[in-house]
């Protein structure tokens, strides 16, 4: 038994250098070392405190054996090792408790200083950065992993973060999110946290929530972006200002007429056990401002005029209560209210996904002609490596969606090609303008 459980954390701890976790230093021949000793209990015997033996052939690097310019070339060679490593990957974290994972990153952050200097050591923003914050929202329920390393690609010093987690979520994973959280001055837990249903009002004031709160922070912040766990970024946090310095204060959300009708003609509500929508026989009169419905995304690009808009008009405040008992409202709130915004950055223009507009999110649905090489969940891509291309060549700012316990090569990839563009790119020769300058939220023009 002892042999099966030192065999299991070493697993973990090689698939968390793989998932960029940890990094390992090499000893000698086939002996390798944590860079930082804080990523394991050093009163744990389970890894012989922080060297990992005989195992060290088997993973070099986090990338070891993964050629990521090579699959963003088409190179089918590179394309078969990468669906090997993924097996192999996904057959080891199958073997992985997430109670384990989240014990793990308890450790990782004990010392908060040498997890920044190992893991956050490149975290260098340019002037123009700084003088543009950004705030987030990451509202997230599993895989500490995939949060830990969504964050640390997003994170910059001037931006502010709010992050919201599922109360469903189990207690090791709420610990273990904190631990991170605790390690910086400019990233918070969201109050008054609630249990998060499926196409209820939750979604929405897990927003509203965040909203505040960053509205009440001492930071100048921009624009709000909410993202969800699995998602991640397909610009670097220089191309967002870009990006966003071109919206020039007008919002970036996905609206268009509303044709699914029943999700607001009768009123839903929970379920006995609190877990799920269902609708009722009840009636439910029209908005009283008679405004017509619109349809989108529940993520964009909010305007900071906007998110005010939101928080404070008396109207606003009225239609989000309106919609308390309706489904899906996350799908009705933001591209509705968006459309009788009477301040800075109204959109009254057609925003939709089908027509590549909605430049918040790359999604591929099940109904659209691009292909999807990962598989469907409820009618979503969630990619696999061989979207990894498709993925680069996109103009949004984030992809939507992906699981690194589904196929973590592609983060990887993401991870290496977004290093590359921040070393060694500029915003303004790697943005697609044509694009930018050619969105209705941007020109103004349908």
């Amino acid at each position: 038994m002892q042999i099966i459980m030192k065999k299991k954390w070493i697993i973990l701890a090689l698939i968390l250098c793989i998932l960029g976790l940890c990094v390992l230093i090499n000893l000698e021949g086939d002996s390798w070392m944590f860079l930082t000793k804080n990523l394991i209990d050093e009163n744990d015997d389970k890894l012989e405190l922080v060297a990992v033996r005989t195992y060290g052939n088997i993973v070099k690097s986090r990338t070891d054996g993964l050629n990521c310019m090579g699959i963003l070339q088409g190179n089918k060679t590179a394309i078969d090792i990468a669906d090997k490593i993924v097996k192999t990957t996904n057959a080891d974290l199958g073997n992985i408790e997430e109670t384990d994972f989240n014990s793990m990153v308890l450790n990782m952050t004990k010392d908060c200083k040498a997890y920044k200097d190992v893991l956050y050591s490149n975290s260098y923003s340019h002037m123009d950065e700084i003088q543009f914050p950004i705030a987030y929202a990451l509202k997230i329920h599993r895989s500490v992993l995939q949060f830990e390393k969504l964050f640390r690609q997003v994170y910059a010093r001037q931006n502010i973060y709010c992050i919201y987690i599922d109360m469903n979520s189990p207690e090791s994973f709420h610990n273990a999110v904190k631990s991170v959280v605790r390690c910086f001055d400019n990233v918070f837990i969201a109050s008054n946290l609630e249990h998060v249903v499926y196409a209820s009002i939750t979604h929405v004031r897990s927003d509203l929530q965040c909203m505040k709160q960053l509205v009440n922070s001492t930071v100048d912040w921009k624009y709000y972006l909410n993202v969800v766990g699995q998602e991640y970024p397909l610009k670097t946090n220089r191309e967002i200002v870009h990006i966003l310095r071109r919206l020039n204060g007008k919002s970036s959300i996905e609206s268009y007429p509303h044709t699914n009708v029943w999700r607001f003609a009768s009123k839903f509500k929970l379920n006995d056990k609190g877990d799920a929508l269902i609708p009722t026989s009840e009636k439910k009169d029209p908005f009283y401002l008679k405004w017509e419905m619109y349809k989108g995304s529940a993520y964009g690009v909010f305007a900071r005029s906007f998110v005010n808009y939101i928080l404070n008009d008396k109207e606003a405040g009225e239609f989000i209560d309106w919609l308390n008992d309706t489904s899906a409202p996350e799908e009705t709130v933001w591209s509705t209210l968006i459309r009788h915004h009477s301040g800075p950055g109204r959109l009254n223009v057609t925003v939709r996904h089908n027509q590549n507009h909605q430049l918040s999110r790359a999604v591929i649905w099940a109904w659209d002609p691009q292909k999807c090489h990962g598989k469907f969940v409820r009618t979503v891509c969630v990619y696999g490596i061989q979207d990894f291309s498709w993925l680069a060549s996109q103009p949004n700012i984030f992809a939507n969606k992906i699981d690194a316990f589904q196929d973590s090569a592609i983060m990887e990839c993401l991870d290496e090609w977004l290093k590359l563009k921040n070393e060694h790119s500029d915003p303004v020769l790697t943005l697609n303008w044509h694009y930018l300058n050619n969105l209705p939220q941007v020109s103004g023009k349908q």
